[in-house]
């Protein structure tokens, strides 16, 4: 317990008595609560439920100190648009690095995304579509102000060169392309 509330202290103090209380305390409980919750959250979809169970939600929301999350949903095909809107407004608000790899996935539009109420903190945003995506016309909401890089990778999908980028994201076609050849 010491450990925790004193971090930098050195090896006798971590044999002193120790409180019963503290906020570091706090801090590790949802730390350990958010990574718990993001494994299980991806488990369920995994399994194929409709939905994570809102308290695992909250325990990812709850984790003011996380600043990167890198979820894989890669083959949950359970995981819907309404589902991408759910995890958006369930980051923490100090997020500055989201990961989020949705090949294959139930995923066809990003309208469902306009709105999504997640921080103004992030820097850095990869996301990774491979399948049914048919628009990413709600992409907009997610390039915060903050935002300095982002990674758009959109491979093996239907139609690609007639997906619907939708009015608000025609600022994409002017960024440097990379095409990576395999």
């Amino acid at each position: 317990m010491n450990s925790i509330r004193c971090p930098r202290a050195r090896t006798w103090a971590l044999d002193t008595p120790f409180p019963t209380q503290h906020p570091r305390y706090d801090a590790v409980n949802k730390a350990l609560a958010s990574h718990f919750a993001l494994t299980s959250i991806q488990q369920s979809y995994r399994n194929g439920q409709a939905q994570a169970p809102s308290s695992l939600w909250q325990a990812l929301r709850s984790d003011a100190e996380r600043k990167n999350i890198q979820v894989s949903l890669t083959g949950c095909h359970s995981f819907r648009d309404p589902d991408l809107r759910i995890l958006m407004d369930n980051l923490p608000s100090q997020l500055q690095s989201l990961r989020l790899d949705l090949a294959y996935t139930g995923l066809e539009r990003l309208d469902d995304l306009a709105g999504a109420s997640f921080g103004n903190a992030l820097q850095t945003l990869v996301i990774r579509f491979a399948g049914s995506l048919r628009s990413i016309s709600g992409l907009s909401a997610l390039l915060c102000p903050s935002l300095r890089r982002l990674e758009l990778w959109l491979s093996d999908l239907p139609d690609l060169e007639d997906i619907e980028l939708g009015v608000s994201n025609k600022a994409l076609l002017k960024l440097r392309l990379e095409e990576l050849a395999g």
